[in-house]
C-alpha cells in the first residue's frame, strides 16, 4: 500500500500550476488596465454629470449670478468650474471658490482626442452646461459639427482606448 505522492506526480501538479500562472498574469495586467482606463473615463462622466447637476438646479457662485457650469478638457486633466458673472457682466469661469481639478494621476492614461481633434499641449475644449442646454467650444471657438460630441481616453500601455459621449440634449454616456 502507498502512502503519500511520487516525485513525478508532485512534478506534474507544479508544472500544471505553472502554466496555469503563465496564462493568467498576462490576462491580469491586461484587466487591471483596463479597469484603469474605465475608471478614468467614469471619472470624468461624474465630472460632466456634477457641471450638469449644477447648472440644472441652480447652483451658484458665493456672492456673483452663476451662468453656467463648465468642464475644460486637456490631455491630462478635466476641469469642473461653475461660470461666474463679475459685476461689469464678464463671464470669468471658476472666478469664485466653485471648482474642482481632476488631474489624470497616471501618465499612462489621457485625454488623446475629442470631436474638436488631436488635444495637445495647451489645447482645451469646453463642454458647458447652461440650465438644461449644453454647448461645446473647441479650442475657443463653438462646436458646430455632429453629435454625439465624444471625448477619447486613451492607456498608452496597450493603446486601448474609451469614448465618453455628451449628446445634444446632454445625456452622457
Amino acid at each position: 500500500m502507498q502512502q503519500g505522492f511520487t516525485l513525478i506526480e508532485i512534478l506534474f501538479v507544479i508544472l500544471i500550476l505553472a502554466f496555469a500562472v503563465i496564462i493568467m498574469v498576462p490576462n491580469l495586467r491586461q484587466f487591471s488596465q483596463d479597469q484603469e482606463l474605465s475608471s478614468y473615463a467614469d471619472n470624468l462622466k461624474q465630472a460632466l454629470r456634477i457641471a450638469q447637476s449644477g447648472a440644472v438646479s441652480g447652483i451658484k457662485c458665493a456672492t456673483l449670478p452663476t451662468s453656467g457650469w463648465q468642464v475644460s478638457l486637456k490631455s491630462g486633466q478635466f476641469n469642473t468650474v461653475a461660470v461666474c458673472n463679475d459685476p461689469t457682466g464678464q463671464t470669468a469661469p471658476g472666478a469664485e471658490t466653485k471648482s474642482t481639478t481632476t488631474f489624470l494621476p497616471s501618465t499612462e492614461v489621457t485625454i488623446s482626442e475629442d470631436k474638436c481633434g488631436i488635444l495637445t499641449g495647451t489645447d482645451q475644449d469646453d463642454v458647458i452646461f447652461t440650465g438644461s442646454q449644453v454647448n461645446f467650444l473647441c479650442r475657443g471657438a463653438p462646436y458646430t459639427g455632429l453629435f454625439p460630441f465624444w471625448v477619447e481616453l486613451k492607456n498608452a500601455k496597450n493603446n486601448k482606448t474609451q469614448k465618453v459621449y455628451i449628446d445634444r440634449g446632454g445625456l452622457i454616456y
